[in-house]
């Protein structure tokens, strides 16, 4: 048996045609911002640039990786660290500047600086710093 089902007893109202055209409005540009914002999260930024390499060495200790740092010489922080896959690097949305790129050996008692490179980069550039590694030392200096 089905329910009867109970209904409304007010009328059903319609909106007016100018509350129907400002809703649609805001609907409209609710839309059009979100698809703004979207596509500025999938456009690269004008003037941002990258540096990419290879870091060339001769095999690597058991338990130790290749660790290279990108930092901008005028910043005394740097957060830019990258674990390269097969030896190569990449990193993107880099303010123009001037930049060290640093290889370090990665172990479980700490970081071996290796070597380092210095790259300047335009707005838009993309720049190639490969990094050599003559030897790898077996232990930290003490």
């Amino acid at each position: 048996m089905i329910p009867d089902l109970e209904m409304d007893p007010r009328p059903a109202v319609r909106p007016s045609w100018p509350t129907r055209r400002r809703h649609a409005k805001g609907v409209c540009v609710g839309i059009g911002l979100s698809l703004a914002l979207s596509a500025c999260t999938l456009l690269p930024v004008p003037g941002q640039a990258t540096v990419h390499g290879r870091v060339a060495s001769v095999p690597l200790p058991a338990h130790s990786q290749i660790t290279v740092r990108v930092c901008e010489q005028a910043t005394p922080d740097c957060d830019r660290w990258i674990y390269p896959e097969d030896g190569r690097y990449r990193v993107t949305d880099l303010d123009p500047g001037s930049y060290t790129v640093s290889a370090y050996l990665e172990e479980p008692g700490g970081l071996i600086f290796l070597t380092s490179a210095d790259a300047t980069l335009a707005g838009g550039q993309a720049v190639t710093v490969d990094l050599n590694v003559p030897a790898i030392p077996s232990s930290p200096p003490a």
